[in-house]
């Protein structure tokens, strides 16, 4: 009998994990267990938690002891953002997969689970979201939209821009994609579509991807991307060799017309080279939805500039939240037939369930 244990959270509720599991999952036979994890939580109060988990991992986090005497036996444990950490995972004595219903693994401790030689699947459910998402950032930013819209709440009816002189269609822009992961690969499809020229840069990109990926892109150094790009997106996931990856000598690379876009995460950029660059106008603006400390402040510093677009970390906000157990459980059944799944997070003993 395969025995599953289920954390919900208060983004992905334990009974719509719950429902997906009857659903689709491939045995009759199967004993199911139910946690949570601040579950009672809003959306706005769980994003601090969220936040908590991005920064410093799942290891700040204890298990109860209800969750560690279950995790014993069990075969199969799906999470959220529920933190799966050296502690729990030291009790496991069967586990034979971790799902995470998410695209990150910043509460998964991989180190771990690649010594215990447990495999993980997570949901790149967003990607599509994002990536949308930053296209209407660059069109907001290059059309001025919010810019209009915020002068009109003031009375203005604004006609010029602190980019007029470089306010185009999409067509005369070139976009620099940095991290040509799920997201990014969707955001330059939708963008070649548009007839937008594109530079891609991806730490440690091999032949082999760039042939996966299959797109008419233009791969170059990270200096010659932020030297020659109209407007840099970032799409890498924050790691030790990322963490501040634009910093004083990035906004020095860049055009004094640039936009940043940050739809990733927020210490891919160091905040005080930013607001420095912000006020010596080394850029040209910058569109962010993730922050350093959220919520943000009204009164911040960024909220003082016309050239900057602040979000409500909002980029992935869609359904498609709520369907993340579907799309895990259906990567996840695959994997138990033994069939191939991009979302198996790849390393020599992740091969299959043997």
């Amino acid at each position: 009998m395969d025995k599953i244990i289920v954390i919900g959270d208060g983004l992905v509720h334990t009974e719509n994990f719950v429902k997906y599991v009857k659903e689709l999952w491939p045995h009759k036979n199967y004993q199911l267990k139910k946690f949570s994890w601040y579950e009672d939580y809003n959306k706005e109060e769980f994003q601090e938690k969220i936040s908590e988990i991005e920064k410093n991992g799942p290891e700040f986090y204890d298990n109860s002891e209800d969750l560690l005497k279950a995790i014993k036996d069990c075969d199969y444990l799906f999470v959220h953002m529920s933190p799966v950490n050296e502690e729990l995972l030291s009790h496991a004595e069967n586990l034979k997969l971790v799902g995470v219903a998410r695209g990150g693994t910043e509460n998964i401790n991989l180190e771990y689970c690649k010594g215990k030689k447990i495999p993980v699947i997570r949901a790149v459910k967003n990607a599509e979201a994002v990536a949308e998402f930053t296209l209407g950032l660059i069109i907001d930013w290059t059309r001025g939209i919010s810019s209009s819209m915020k002068g009109i709440y003031h009375g203005k009816w604004k006609k010029n821009f602190y980019n007029d002189n470089y306010r185009y269609t999409l067509d005369q822009y070139t976009v620099g994609i940095v991290g040509m992961g799920n997201i990014g690969i969707k955001l330059a499809k939708i963008l070649l579509s548009l007839g937008v020229k594109i530079l891609a840069y991806h730490p440690n990109l091999n032949e082999a991807k760039k042939k996966e990926i299959n797109l008419p892109l233009n791969y170059v150094s990270k200096e010659e991307l932020l030297h020659n790009s109209d407007i840099v997106s970032l799409h890498l996931r924050l790691s030790p060799d990322t963490e501040k990856f634009i910093n004083g000598e990035a906004f020095n690379l860049m055009k004094d017309t640039a936009l940043l876009i940050n739809t990733a995460r927020a210490d891919l950029i160091d905040e005080g080279s930013m607001k420095k660059a912000l006020e010596d106008q080394l850029i040209g603006g910058v569109a962010l939805d993730v922050f350093w400390k959220e919520p943000l402040n009204s009164d911040s510093y960024l909220t003082k500039y016309d050239n900057v677009i602040v979000t409500s970390h909002i980029a992935g906000d869609t359904d498609v939240i709520d369907r993340a157990p579907a799309i895990l459980l259906k990567e996840v059944v695959k994997w138990l037939n033994n069939e191939y799944t991009p979302m198996l997070i790849k390393d020599k003993y992740m091969i299959n369930k043997k």
